[in-house]
């Protein structure tokens, strides 16, 4: 796990070192250096999902008959194959028990259950297992957070505000924020309900014109943004006209609520993680 934090904090630094401005090219450039320390590691290739392929795929024996079906109805199409039948599983999930398979004479994926016993035996059991066993101990959470980021799912909600799939490191407490579209505005929303750490705990309310938000650019850019409700649980604040400053990544935010100001340094995972949310609702 160190070697991870390590990798990300050398690759934040190169970016800020080299004046990048753009959060999806700081993500993805997260991304690429973590898949290439897992593809050497695991000599497999990660992909969103998660699953990892492999560089070579393992020859297997279907050992009973088995149908597999792909698609949404009406649209199903079923394919069925034999006992004895001959594959090449060319990948596995790093959770459970799913794998992906094709026959030999087609790249079309099948993919197993997650749970239970495939219907098939790997003829290189051994040198299988180990490779598996590696794809599962591999630090593969922080790619597939990443690669969700980066295709927008993991930021989308719905309607509504999503303070479950994304956060800021605020000192020692993660404080849940979701970025919406209503009215042409852009508005940030901060959950002032915490479940861990003190440095954002028992801040108090939100009041209208009174309660600010301060940010710090990576460009060096400072503001401070006047909140746009009252509220007990949610901090409202319009980033309309700083849009593209925080796609150059924000560095520090300070707060000043009913009870509490807080101002802290983001770290350095979270630099970009707002400008990211702001591009995927932008577009």
């Amino acid at each position: 796990i160190m070697k991870y934090l390590a990798l990300l904090i050398l690759i934040c630094h190169l970016s800020l070192a080299t004046a990048q401005t753009n959060a999806r090219e700081e993500y993805q450039n997260q991304l690429d250096q973590i898949t290439k320390v897992l593809k050497e590691e695991t000599n497999a290739q990660f992909v969103k999902g998660p699953l990892f392929n492999f560089d070579k795929p393992y020859k297997a024996v279907f050992t009973k008959d088995s149908e597999f079906t792909k698609g949404n109805y009406p649209d199903i199409t079923k394919t069925t194959f034999k006992t004895g039948d001959t594959i090449l599983v060319t990948g596995a999930k790093p959770m459970g028990s799913a794998m992906s398979f094709s026959s030999l004479d087609s790249e079309e994926s099948f993919e197993t259950k997650a749970f239970g016993r495939p219907p098939f035996e790997v003829i290189d059991v051994d040198a299988f297992t180990a490779q598996v066993t590696t794809i599962k101990d591999s630090d593969w959470k922080e790619a597939e957070a990443l690669a969700a980021m980066l295709d927008c799912g993991a930021l989308e909600s719905a309607g509504k505000p999503n303070f479950e799939k994304h956060h800021l490191t605020i000192g020692d407490t993660p404080v849940f924020f979701d970025l919406r579209l209503e009215n042409d505005k852009v508005l940030i929303y901060f959950n002032l309900r915490t479940y861990g750490g003190e440095d954002f705990k028992d801040v108090g309310a939100a009041i209208k014109g009174e309660s600010k938000l301060g940010l710090t650019f990576n460009k060096g850019v400072e503001v401070t943004l006047d909140c746009e409700s009252d509220d007990d649980r949610f901090a409202i604040f319009d980033l309309t006209n700083y849009r593209e400053q925080a796609l150059s990544g924000i560095s520090k935010v300070s707060f000043s609520l009913s009870k509490k100001e807080v101002s802290k340094e983001l770290s350095d995972e979270n630099v970009y993680a707002i400008g990211l949310k702001m591009e995927c609702i932008s577009n």
